[in-house]
């Protein structure tokens, strides 16, 4: 009984202790582990050690049954030696198959990330002007919003029909705008602000159709876009136009020797101030890393979450590993 109590006081416990863990800086290295030391990696390197481990304990086993079978004359004996060979197969068939088996069904699930949101959401929007990624559809923004050129914003309820405005056709063009509700932290309470997001740059979608292999063709007078890999193609523009491409970092030779990296993929900066773009690359990093490891002939590219620590930004990164 003592055991069960003790048991349950440490899965209460454990997410108390965890967001340490995640943002803990680790100094002693284990066998396995490579790129950054960090509570991720540390978790996957200890699960290639613990089947490697395993393996090992399987192999000793057979081999010290293997000598009992031999030495022994007792039919007992070497009943018992057959029955510790046929465990220690079965048990590393079980190590070997759980792990190959998960990895051909998505090899995700045998790559363990842990990231803690923080409590509030979000946080005030600074004043600077974001990164000029983004597009800027004809017409400006709507009177009472605040415009910071890849999207603009206001406080629900300010704006007349928000929503239908940031959706209406853009005159001339077969891009549009995308609408969030999102809710900011103002320190008392959370605020509902309506957000708008303009349709990417020009720049940014032919870095967005270079990454995910787009043709464009116009058929009837509309544009069809279509990628030779991406499974959803809407999603992905999606995530590009509310977060990735606002952000992007071009110049990724810092992030590629920090994450031991041979390749990366895509990098996004976080600002210190934690904004809801911020929230929505870290929400879909995962998912766009996912999709463009599907054009790298089954890589296994990996993401990371590195938080900025003011005056400092951070960043989130999809590569592929060294």
């Amino acid at each position: 009984m003592k055991s069960k109590h003790n048991l349950l006081f440490f899965l209460i416990a454990l997410p108390l202790f965890t967001p340490g863990l995640v943002e803990a800086q680790y100094l002693v290295g284990i066998p396995g582990l490579t790129g950054a030391l960090n509570f991720n990696n540390y978790i996957n390197a200890l699960y290639a050690l613990a089947i490697s481990v395993a393996a090992i304990f399987a192999v000793i086993k057979m081999i010290i049954a293997g000598m009992k079978y031999m030495l022994s004359d007792v039919v007992t004996s070497k009943q018992d030696a057959i029955s510790d060979i046929k465990g220690s197969l079965f048990g590393l068939a079980i190590v070997l198959f759980a792990y190959v088996i998960l990895f051909f069904i998505n090899p995700n699930l045998v790559d363990i990330a842990v990231d803690i949101q923080p409590a509030n959401p979000v946080q005030p929007m600074p004043g600077a002007v974001v990164g000029g990624a983004g597009g800027v559809s004809p017409g400006g923004a709507p009177a009472g919003t605040s415009d910071l050129g890849a999207y603009f914003f206001a406080d629900r309820g300010t704006v007349d029909g928000f929503r239908a405005k940031c959706e209406q056709p853009i005159a001339g063009s077969n891009e549009r705008n995308l609408y969030q509700l999102v809710h900011v932290d103002t320190g008392m309470a959370l605020k509902p602000v309506e957000v708008c997001f303009r349709p990417m740059s020009a720049a940014a979608r032919a870095r967005f159709d270079a990454l995910y292999e787009v043709s464009r063709e116009v058929r009837d007078g509309n544009t069809v876009v279509s990628s030779s890999f991406a499974r959803d193609l809407p999603g992905a523009i999606r995530n590009f136009q509310m977060g990735h491409a606002i952000r992007e970092i071009t110049d990724t030779a810092s992030i590629q020797t920090a994450q031991n990296a041979s390749r990366v993929l895509l990098a996004v900066e976080l600002k210190p101030s934690n904004d809801w773009v911020d929230q929505n690359n870290i929400r879909n990093i995962r998912v766009t890393c996912d999709s463009l490891r599907m054009n790298q002939a089954n890589v296994r590219a990996r993401h990371v979450i590195v938080r900025a620590s003011p005056p400092n930004p951070g960043y989130v990164a999809c590569f592929i590993p060294n």
